[in-house]
């Protein structure tokens, strides 16, 4: 394969159809030593279909030298979010290659996409002590965005944190803002056990949006059995259908070796009539089908008028209970 033409490629994508760019884009990765696969990449990035920029950008990770420079440019404000996605995507599987990227994804945080927000912070948190220092200055940041997210970059990094810095001290911090610094002080930071505590009772808060964030937060987080229990208790039988499917989910994921957690959780659920909750009761209940409340909790949901839960209630019966 000839090393292409630079000077010539603009023209010709602009006249090349949609299906030709995308085989040029898929080709990135197999181009002969020589090519500017930068300058291809570029020049591909000012396609107008979203497809061949997140094609190309998804075969330039597998390059010998990866365009990095290139790469960050699809991370600008005008690109659509699956475009920005990619290009984090592909700047985390070049793993310490991309270290160079760490200014741009910095000025990244102040975007008020929060999925965007969230993917680069994980990203730089993946960095560790590289992007250590520039993650802290970026707390001093005018934008409660770039603030939030270089704590939440440092949580994920595992390493330690400013100290005697709390979310009241924070102006213009959201809800979620002060989430997720009580979530990375409780990972890493000084007073973790009063950060954990709050995040606990947050899992109460009024709004159920608040509530949702904090118990994802916590999912992430070592909890011990005293929290677990608090947490469980208030929110398994929450009004809200995802606070209740979040609630099951921390239960399921209860690092508790004994069979009381489980139980009072499926007892909490119990209704087989309302299949959001007959399906977390029936997630306890096979997971400790040694008990005896297990047995009685399938029971009762095959009774019910969920379908599909009864038919899965009766087979457990029927495999785990036929002696």
């Amino acid at each position: 394969m000839r090393p292409l033409k630079i000077r010539t490629l603009a023209t010709s994508l602009a006249r090349a159809s949609v299906e030709k760019r995308l085989r040029l884009a898929l080709s990135l990765r197999s181009q002969p030593t020589g090519t500017p696969v930068g300058a291809i990449l570029a020049e591909l990035l000012r396609d107008p279909v979203p497809l061949v920029r997140s094609t190309a950008l998804a075969m330039a990770s597998e390059c010998d030298e990866p365009p990095v420079a290139a790469i960050c440019e699809a991370l600008g404000e005008d690109q659509p979010e699956e475009v920005q996605l990619q290009a984090i995507g592909t700047l985390g599987f070049l793993g310490d290659a991309a270290v160079t990227a760490i200014p741009r994804l910095i000025a990244l945080l102040a975007t008020k996409n929060p999925a965007i927000r969230f993917c680069v912070a994980k990203l730089l948190g993946s960095f560790g002590a590289a992007a250590q220092r520039a993650l802290i200055e970026s707390m001093k940041s005018t934008e409660p965005e770039a603030r939030v997210g270089a704590i939440e970059a440092l949580g994920w990094s595992g390493l330690p944190l400013p100290k005697g810095f709390w979310p009241s001290s924070w102006t213009g911090l959201s809800a979620a803002g002060a989430l997720t610094v009580l979530w990375a002080k409780a990972r890493c930071g000084e007073g973790r056990k009063k950060a954990l505590s709050m995040l606990v009772e947050a899992t109460s808060h009024d709004d159920p949006r608040v509530r949702r964030d904090a118990i994802e937060r916590l999912l992430t987080l070592d909890l011990d059995r005293k929290a677990w229990e608090k947490l469980l208790e208030s929110r398994l039988r929450d009004e809200d259908d995802e606070v209740r499917r979040l609630a099951t989910r921390a239960a399921t994921a209860a690092p508790t070796s004994d069979n009381w957690l489980m139980v009072r959780a499926a007892r909490a659920l119990v209704d087989p009539d309302d299949e959001v909750r007959a399906m977390g009761c029936l997630a306890f209940a096979t997971r400790r089908l040694e008990c005896n409340e297990a047995r009685e909790i399938l029971i009762q949901l095959e009774k019910g008028d969920a379908p599909r839960v009864a038919a899965l209630a009766k087979n457990a019966l029927e495999h785990s209970f036929s002696s």
